[in-house]
């Protein structure tokens, strides 16, 4: 299988101490951008994301001055600098092996 495990590493509880509660909220403010909120403002991201409007807002500007999110006047869109994020997965990630992985499945179970 070439080093590949399909084992879902174990997770830490959110309540953990080692659990960033503030990358969870970046990450989320992120994921709020999708086809129906490819753009939006700081109320409509707090909605999206169930967050008070100042966490919003500091998510937002922090993310703007990363260059994550373009912002224009009150109208805030994600920036092609996010598509590094997806980038790095995969140029990290050995598709060959996965792939190899499960053809062998598929061949054994039918021959």
């Amino acid at each position: 299988m070439n080093n590949i495990s399909m084992k879902q590493d174990k997770k830490i509880p959110f309540d953990s101490p080692d659990f960033v509660t503030s990358l969870a909220g970046g990450l989320s403010v992120l994921r709020a951008f999708d086809d129906n909120h490819s753009t939006m403002t700081l109320s409509e991201v707090a909605e999206c994301t169930n967050m008070d409007r100042a966490k919003a807002r500091r998510y937002l500007l922090t993310l703007h001055a990363l260059g994550y999110v373009h912002k224009d006047k009150r109208q805030f869109k994600l920036s092609p600098k996010t598509l590094s994020i997806g980038s790095s997965y995969l140029s990290s990630a050995h598709h060959h092996d996965i792939v190899q992985f499960y053809l062998e499945r598929v061949t054994e179970k039918n021959g």
